[in-house]
């Protein structure tokens, strides 16, 4: 494998992660947000 591929690939899976950690922070503050009131 080509060092561009996996450079590519780790960053595609970074970018994949980062994206599902914030959908989740955002859903669990809106869940417990929600509970408070």
């Amino acid at each position: 494998m080509e060092v561009h591929t996996m450079v590519a690939l780790i960053v595609g899976v970074l970018a994949g992660s980062a994206v599902l950690v914030v959908m989740y922070t955002a859903l669990v503050y809106t869940v417990s947000h929600v509970h408070n009131k």
